[in-house]
């Protein structure tokens, strides 16, 4: 800012040389007309505020009030010795900013206490440094496709880069300009609009994380840029477990067909996840072991697990034991689950035969170590859904489910009627 030299100011505030403190003219509205206030220090560090109604008014105070601080008109803090020095040192450097010195220490005083510590001019340095780094704008598709392309090249399952593909997708769709420019609150609305449970809205928002974090390397997003940091995650709540009973998935597996019931028999004896059944593979069904093979790269969790084939599975899985290639070939099966349930006159329940799995198998072997093996899930996690939900004679029918000699319908009488026991 310039320091007073015309009666007639062209900006504010107008800072007036009265040493050793300074005087300062505001201008600031009232009713609708420019009022203007002289500031200024007094020997005690009192800041004193006078207003005036027009600037020629203010600049003669301003004037008057410099002259007596320069006369002595005022008690003023007199400096000597190693403090004079000091002082004429801080006016010498103050010239370089042309700001007073009262401003620059309590600028200097809040910087100190946000950063707790650290140099001032360190974080200065790194802060101007962060912002000379080039940065590149690309649209968020382009991003995508070469995140995408990067996860190929460095060995990612196909599987993570299809639900990276499919939850990004829409996303760089809506926004299709510079994934810089992309605001943390325009996130936040964009997932607040999505339809779809708490569970698959965090895992949007890790995704973009992901496109985010990756933009960042590619130097397409400032480093400083706050992503979706600050975004807050939904509260995932867990419903309480229900299983379908015995006589339910009997039902079921008695009207589907033979892929369908490959697959609710796989879900239902040994666990394997939904996903998991696309990527199964005939060769992974090892009968002379007694166990499937779900590999690492094909398992949900990315960690390996050989759940056991109970008698009644391998009757199932053996109706169809010469083949090969894919065990189910649908790429939807959860589209089949709920045509079979129509069709057999039973209420589809989301995930209920792997929770029957988990639940039936624990209260069968009475081993939570063992079946969170099975399951790949934890033992904690079997105590507080899976344990004491159903009772040992309704497990017993659970894994006496066998298909009829003809292979296709389950035998009518190979169980005894029993009904879970829910909490």
């Amino acid at each position: 800012m310039k320091n007073h030299t015309t009666k007639t100011a062209t900006e504010f505030p107008v800072h007036v040389t009265g040493e050793p403190t300074n005087i300062t003219i505001y201008m600031e509205p009232h009713n609708g007309t420019p009022r203007f206030m002289v500031s200024y220090y007094d020997a005690a560090c009192q800041r004193h505020r006078r207003r005036c109604s027009s600037y020629e008014k203010a600049d003669a105070l301003a004037d008057k009030l410099r002259k007596e601080i320069k006369t002595g008109g005022w008690d003023v803090l007199t400096l000597r010795g190693s403090e004079k020095h000091a002082y004429e040192r801080c006016r010498d450097w103050l010239r370089r900013c042309g700001k007073p010195l009262d401003f620059v220490v309590h600028e200097y005083v809040e910087a100190a206490g946000i950063l707790k510590g650290l140099s001032v001019v360190e974080a200065a340095r790194s802060f101007v440094q962060s912002q000379s780094k080039p940065i590149t704008p690309k649209p968020a598709p382009e991003v995508l496709r070469e995140l995408l392309d990067d996860l190929k090249r460095t060995g990612k399952s196909k599987w993570h880069i299809r639900d990276l593909r499919i939850r990004l997708g829409k996303f760089t769709q809506k926004f299709a300009c510079p994934l810089g420019s992309i605001s943390a609150p325009e996130i936040r609305d964009y997932v607040q609009k999505l339809n779809g449970a708490a569970r698959y809205r965090n895992h949007v928002i890790d995704a973009i994380g992901t496109l985010i974090s990756f933009g960042k390397d590619r130097a397409y997003v400032n480093e400083d840029s706050e992503g979706v940091s600050k975004i807050a995650k939904y509260e995932v709540r867990r419903k309480e477990v229900e299983v379908f009973t015995p006589a339910e998935l009997e039902a079921m597996l008695k009207v589907a067909n033979p892929e369908v019931q490959r697959a609710l028999a796989l879900t239902s004896f040994a666990g394997v996840r939904g996903a998991e059944l696309g990527r199964l593979d005939w060769s992974d069904i090892q009968f002379d072991l007694g166990c499937i093979r779900v590999k690492a790269a094909n398992a949900k969790t990315g960690i390996r697990r050989v759940p056991p084939i109970p008698e009644n599975l391998r009757a199932w899985l053996t109706l169809d034991q010469d083949k090969s290639g894919p065990v189910v070939g649908y790429k939807n099966i959860y589209n089949q689950y709920l045509k079979v349930a129509k069709k057999a006159g039973v209420k589809w329940k989301r995930n209920s035969h792997r929770h029957g799995f988990a639940s039936y198998r624990t209260a069968l072997i009475k081993n939570l170590d063992q079946v969170a093996i099975e399951a790949g899930h934890s033992k904690q996690e079997l105590l507080e859904h899976y344990f004491k939900v159903v009772s040992e004679a309704a497990a017993k029918a659970w894994f006496s489910i066998f298909p009829s000699k003809k292979g296709q319908e389950p035998e009518a009488n190979s169980m005894p009627d029993a009904e879970p026991e829910q909490k």
